[in-house]
């Protein structure tokens, strides 16, 4: 589902860290998320056949320091094909960085990559 729901992807990410001590909160959260999924069934990606010749176009966003627990950064990025998003990504950087723009630089490098 997550490939082409990204819009649960990250909820989905955090219920799985779990899944090897599960407790009655994370259960809850799994609930929600069918219960979710339930309601927005017309939602995810679909292609669309461009008009013209499409450029490819990249984006790339960092919460630095975003998890107070350990002081790392999210990254994602979304690369369409003209109107149609073709890949996706995000994930917990590995790192601890010292600034906000040397995560900026790290996200745009691994998009470019």
């Amino acid at each position: 589902m997550t490939m082409t729901r990204p819009d649960i992807s990250y909820v989905v990410n955090l219920v799985s860290q779990f899944m090897h001590s599960l407790c009655t909160t994370h259960l809850f959260m799994m609930q929600h998320i069918f219960h979710y999924l339930q309601g927005n069934v017309n939602h995810g990606l679909v292609l669309e056949r461009a008009k013209q010749l499409s450029m490819v176009l990249a984006y790339s966003n960092v919460d630095w320091a975003g998890y107070p627990d350990n002081s790392r950064s999210t990254m994602g990025y979304a690369i369409f094909l003209g109107p149609n998003l073709i890949s996706w990504h995000s994930k917990k950087q590995p790192t601890i960085f010292k600034s906000s723009n040397k995560a900026e630089y790290h996200a745009i490098a691994y998009v470019v990559t």
